[in-house]
């Protein structure tokens, strides 16, 4: 079980993440 919810805390985590990389992205990718 414990390793259940590391799992879930690693995934929230890498999610934030992702949402930082993702606009980070956006604006490489799209520059005004």
């Amino acid at each position: 079980m414990e390793r259940k919810w590391l799992l879930i805390t690693m995934l929230t985590y890498n999610a934030d993440a992702v949402i930082y990389l993702s606009i980070f992205l956006i604006i490489v990718i799209c520059p005004k």
